[in-house]
């Protein structure tokens, strides 16, 4: 078991950026809950197998706008010089990440199934990643 721990090191940082990626449209959840009705439950995440090449595609895709639009808002965000300034950077940082995940044909939902896919199925974990690194 460490042993394949090691192997996958090399992919797993590549993976951890894009799921602190990913983290970033999870973090829309209570902004959006207000005008979305209330769920009844959180819906299991899908399998792999119920997953397309073109959504991975798509969420690898998105994933890169994400961390462009992260890269971009983050320094403005710390070094905003009231908390109501950070706040209205980082409401704008999430209003491009959601268009992006959108632009590229996926909910917020899909996207952040996907993600919470991805970390419980280490080989589509890998998929993305291969994904993510074919598109750099």
């Amino acid at each position: 078991m460490k042993q394949s721990r090691i192997l996958t090191a090399p992919l797993m940082a590549p993976m951890a950026a894009a799921f602190l990626l990913a983290a970033a449209p999870l973090g829309l959840a209570p902004a959006m809950a207000q005008s979305a009705p209330p769920a009844a439950a959180t819906p299991a995440p899908p399998s792999a197998a119920q997953i397309s090449e073109s959504q991975i595609d798509s969420y690898a895709e998105a994933a890169l706008e994400i961390n462009s639009i992260r890269t971009k808002w983050e320094p403005q965000i710390r070094q905003a010089d009231s908390p109501e300034k950070a706040a209205d950077a980082h409401r704008e940082a999430n209003k491009e990440m959601v268009s992006a995940v959108q632009n590229k044909g996926l909910s917020v939902e899909e996207y952040n199934s996907i993600t919470a896919a991805a970390e419980a199925d280490p080989d589509l974990s890998q998929k993305i990643v291969a994904m993510i690194n074919e598109k750099r």
